[in-house]
């Protein structure tokens, strides 16, 4: 059975998700994005089939948008007819709009965002490389947070043919020539598989070390947003496409005139523990883990993805039935295995049989993300620090 959002005639609530991340569920590529304004262009179809430019900034921090020509702007609600896209119902609901927005959210919470590298390779005689511009590569830049002005300074597009149909795959480029294909979660080389190097070897002040293609285009996103793209002249990038390209990768450490100057932003886990270790071997100890700079996430790519906003956690706790007993002491959890436990108690209070995915988030905070997959450690009262909730739900 379908949950209901509990919307507004007026589309009030619509009104209160990020424009930016409509844009992002609906696949919407953005051109680029300075400071706080990102800027779309668009090219809308009528229903007799006549093309209809639709180009506009959003302002992300006010969730304000303006046409080019500076005769249409407002909210989310007036975007979506200035685009003709899911328009509100019969009773002035805007629950089409909402579903797609949640679902996107729903979709960021359920992936940990820490790619994997295939060892099967495409094969040229299946593929063409182009220049952007397939729905299927939009999506990934979109959903990614990237910019196509970012993605045409470095990537391709990979058309793949084959026995079960075809596809469409972001490429990122290695030496000699070589190519990766991301499909939104995995790497998979073109032909030889290897590393990835940019900028001069012998001049750069710094190098910045990467585990995969997405962590540098994501640190070459926010250099353009805050227009400092400019000192990408004096660094030195290696990214080394998953770690078994970690002996090739040294050798180029080794042989860089910054290795004493060595940043490694590396994605947490185990993965990224074992490249920062042989990285530190391999200059002596002097490198530096840049974690700092996505703190609270796995990964820099993951920094700048859309996050879940109060809207939807409150949407949760409605219709979860969970807001009355937020303000009660119902359970004390110890440590950070008592998660199951935890779930078939939740599962009770809502009536449900099966034990269900829960979060956390702290309910004096609601803008506080939520916590994924683990309790925290130490003796936490369920109610009054620590509400929980269900995380996966069926809108």
């Amino acid at each position: 059975m379908e949950k209901s959002f509990r919307l507004t005639k007026d589309g009030q609530a619509a009104d209160s998700l990020p424009i930016q991340d409509f844009c992002t569920a609906m696949g919407f590529p953005f051109v680029e994005q300075l400071g706080q304004n990102r800027y779309f262009r668009l090219v809308m179809f009528s229903e007799d089939g006549l093309a209809m430019p639709r180009n506009f900034t959003v302002d992300i921090k006010l969730n304000q948008w303006l046409s080019q020509d500076g005769h249409h702007g407002g909210k989310l609600t007036d975007l979506l007819h200035y685009l003709h896209v899911c328009l509100p119902d019969e009773m002035g609901r805007y629950d089409k709009c909402m579903r797609k927005v949640f679902e996107l959210y729903k979709e960021y919470m359920g992936k940990k965002y820490l790619f994997t590298f295939s060892n099967v390779r495409i094969g040229r005689a299946s593929s063409t490389l182009k220049s952007l511009g397939s729905d299927e590569v939009m999506q990934i830049l979109a959903k990614n947070g990237l910019s196509l002005m970012t993605a045409a300074r470095f990537c391709k597009e990979l058309h793949v043919e084959g026995t079960d149909g075809h596809g469409d795959l972001l490429a990122f480029p290695c030496d000699n020539g070589r190519w990766y294909g991301f499909n939104g979660m995995s790497f998979r080389p073109l032909t030889e598989k290897g590393i990835s190097t940019f900028g001069n070897i012998d001049g750069g002040r710094y190098c910045y070390v990467f585990e995969n293609p997405m962590d540098f285009l994501s640190l070459m996103e926010i250099w353009h947003r805050n227009r400092v793209e400019a000192i990408f002249g004096g660094c030195f990038h290696l990214v080394i496409n998953g770690k078994g390209n970690i002996d090739e990768a040294v050798d180029v450490i080794k042989r860089c005139r910054a290795s004493r100057s060595v940043r490694c932003i590396l994605p947490r886990g185990k993965d990224g523990g074992w490249i920062f270790k042989e990285v530190l071997a391999a200059t002596m100890g002097t490198a530096r883990d840049c974690h700092h700079l996505f703190y609270g996430f796995p990964s820099l790519a993951a920094s700048i993805r859309p996050r879940p906003t109060g809207n939807y956690k409150d949407s949760i706790v409605k219709d979860c039935g969970l807001k009355d007993c937020l303000s009660q002491p119902l359970l004390k959890v110890h440590g950070k295995n008592d998660s199951q436990i935890a779930g078939r108690v939740v599962a009770r209070l809502l009536g449900k049989e099966r034990t269900m995915e829960i979060g956390l988030w702290k309910p004096k905070f609601m803008s506080s993300a939520i916590c994924r997959d683990y309790l925290p450690s130490g003796k936490s009262t369920f109610g009054n620090a620590i509400g929980m909730v269900v995380r996966k739900m069926c809108f």
